[in-house]
């Protein structure tokens, strides 16, 4: 999948957004006992919301829940992702740890616009040819052939999102484009500088997400 591909991705999740939540807002609700509605606590331990991702350095595809605090300025994601064996020598299985934080929203019509979303991320690759040091030979690498982790990645990451309400089913609704890079590709320019371009270093990513609470 090119860049350009997941831009004009981004875009048409962007543009059909509205539409999706006018055709929610219309869809009546299953009348409540107000006694039973009083009576239901919340579950801490239930996901405020969910997280669907395409790309992103992360598995080509993940999804996972996520809980926020803080007036939900901050957000904690566990995401698993998945690489199929075609896009890979074997199927990736990847973990992720999502810490992002929200400074604040543009109200545009019925929808808001997040025009900044930043964070970080800690992911895990499992997978025999994946390792945390290479400290001993193996078949395919000597001794110390690797000095970092080829199974643990830290990275940064930023992003934009469109959120929608549903104010009938009391769901949130949103779409967000990410750019996002990490240590094995930060380091990779002090030895390259002025041979290594931005699309070498930057991941690009695009998902969804639904909020209950």
């Amino acid at each position: 999948m090119t860049y350009r591909a997941l831009t004009i991705l981004a875009g048409i999740m962007f543009m059909s957004f509205n539409s999706a939540c006018d055709d929610l807002n219309n869809i009546a609700p299953e009348k409540e006992n107000p006694i039973q509605k009083a009576a239901i606590k919340p579950n801490p331990l239930l996901p405020h919301r969910v997280t669907a991702q395409f790309a992103g350095g992360i598995g080509m595809i993940s999804a996972g829940p996520g809980y926020q605090v803080l007036k939900n300025k901050i957000s904690f994601d566990l995401l698993y992702g998945y690489v199929p064996e075609k896009f890979s020598l074997d199927p990736l299985h990847i973990f992720t740890l999502k810490i992002s934080y929200e400074p604040f929203s543009i109200p545009v019509q019925k929808l808001s616009f997040i025009p900044v979303q930043t964070g970080l991320y800690l992911s895990y690759t499992t997978g025999k040819e994946f390792f945390m040091k290479n400290f001993t030979s193996s078949n395919d690498y000597p001794p110390n052939y690797y000095w970092f982790s080829t199974a643990l990645r830290e990275g940064f990451f930023i992003s934009s999102a469109i959120r929608g309400e549903s104010g009938k089913l009391n769901l949130k609704f949103e779409s967000y484009f990410e750019i996002s890079t990490n240590d094995a590709y930060l380091v990779s320019i002090v030895p390259n500088v002025g041979e290594l371009g931005l699309e070498e270093i930057l991941v690009f990513g695009t998902g969804i997400r639904i909020f209950f609470r």
